[in-house]
């Protein structure tokens, strides 16, 4: 017995609309024939295969038709979609493995996308899965304490220069925008390293010489670390050469002079001794 959702219709919809309804008075034309013939590539043998809609036949393959006067079968779209009831699993099939549906992943690339194939469940499934994951990254983005946040604007590429409720708002709007990316970011090693990078930058500990495109050791005599090809921002490509084996010893430094330079000086005064 044939379950309820196997008796669904298959909706198949055009992919151009009209370029001015209003004018043109409807979204579809009103009918659009397509062609009930197609030479498609077949996953199972590896093979090009010619295929074809017959009325009464079982197969889509020509090559395992057995009609010997053929009759073609009529494939038009009715105001931009054509309905499929589950009766019809032939047509449904040929639909489905045409080069013309955009929703085909075995399409040939270079042939014409003309419809595609309108899975609502798959939406919805998607749509709630995106929801989901816009909500976690908000909770996740609720729980990042000031100081982090602003570490992660600053890589992220949100302007710091500003209030703390600028930066947040700002903060927040790219959360929701891109939840996927901002959770990847907390778990991305790269992340966390171009946040110390960044912070060793602004206190002078390296120094990017835009000059000579290089990344040098601060002070007078600083010397050149690592040289930025044309086209790559010296940052990302400093962070690069901090991942290969030199390079991780450079960036053991660094984090060792930063934490030198953050870390609070004990008040060795007469005054505090005496406290």
């Amino acid at each position: 017995m044939t379950n309820n959702k196997n008796r669904k219709p298959t909706i198949f919809q055009l992919v151009k609309m009209n370029p001015d309804p209003a004018t043109q008075g409807r979204y579809y034309p009103i009918s659009y024939r397509l062609p009930s013939v197609d030479e498609i590539f077949d996953e199972e043998t590896g093979t090009n295969r010619k295929i074809k809609y017959v009325i009464g036949e079982q197969s889509i393959f020509e090559d395992e038709q057995t009609s010997k006067n053929p009759v073609i079968g009529d494939i038009v779209f009715t105001n931009g979609q054509l309905i499929v009831p589950f009766q019809k699993p032939v047509l449904r099939k040929f639909l489905e493995a045409s080069n013309y549906n955009q929703s085909n992943e075995s399409r040939i690339p270079s042939m014409r996308r003309v419809f595609e194939t309108l899975d609502f469940e798959k939406e919805a499934r998607e749509d709630l899965e995106s929801l989901e994951t816009e909500f976690q990254a908000i909770e996740m983005a609720m729980n990042v304490d000031p100081q982090e946040m602003v570490a992660l604007c600053r890589v992220l590429g949100i302007n710091t220069d500003r209030s703390m409720y600028e930066i947040k708002h700002d903060f927040m709007r790219f959360v929701k925008h891109n939840p996927f990316d901002f959770i990847e970011s907390l778990s991305d090693p790269r992340i966390e390293r171009k946040q110390v990078i960044m912070e060793a930058l602004d206190n002078k500990i390296i120094v990017q010489n835009n000059v000579k495109r290089t990344v040098d050791w601060g002070g007078k005599n600083g010397q050149t670390i690592s040289i930025t090809p044309i086209g790559i921002d010296p940052v990302d490509n400093f962070i690069d050469f901090t991942f290969e084996k030199d390079g991780e010893e450079v960036y053991k430094r660094v984090v060792a002079m930063l934490d030198g330079k953050l870390k609070p000086k004990k008040d060795t005064s007469k005054k505090a001794v005496a406290k």
